[in-house]
């Protein structure tokens, strides 16, 4: 089986190599989560050991952030005139600014417009993978609304 990577490359361990111990890794577990990866990957002289930030320090901090993303992305702002709105949308990489100051604002609403095309080719990577190993109805009705979306989001971007 090959690998690479699906868009950028997050680490300097060749994409086969992670990709085969993670196979490895599935196979033997029954299955792959990454507190599972995590904790082989913790072994030193695993291949997969440097693909982690293992100074405790960095990591935490890390986390943090990844835990102050989460808080961005999962807040809404309620009013009694429509239901409750994501109150912070993704510009760029870690960058969110509020909604509302983003649609009132053509630079930013472009910006936003770009981060959501690039979400919408990876959810139509994601269900051509599904489709290629297992065509079903539901996939292919699925990859036609995705598709119409990120055709219209490409037209008004």
């Amino acid at each position: 089986m090959e690998f690479q990577y699906r868009g950028m490359t997050v680490t300097k361990v060749p994409a086969q190599i992670v990709g085969e111990e993670l196979e490895k890794i599935r196979a033997s577990a029954g299955g792959l989560d990454p507190a599972t990866v995590v904790s082989v990957a913790s072994a030193a002289n695993h291949p997969l050991h440097k693909c982690f930030t293992w100074d405790d320090a960095k990591a935490a901090h890390l986390c943090r952030i990844d835990e102050a993303r989460k808080l961005i992305k999962n807040i809404s702002i309620v009013t009694e005139a429509r239901p409750p709105m994501v109150a912070y949308v993704n510009i760029s990489h870690n960058n969110y600014q509020r909604t509302d100051f983003v649609v009132n604002t053509p630079s930013e609403f472009e910006r936003a417009l770009t981060v959501l095309q690039r979400q919408f080719t990876g959810i139509m990577e994601s269900l051509q993978s599904l489709s290629d190993l297992s065509p079903s109805a539901a996939v292919a009705k699925a990859t036609t609304h995705v598709g119409k979306a990120k055709d219209y989001i490409a037209k008004v971007a």
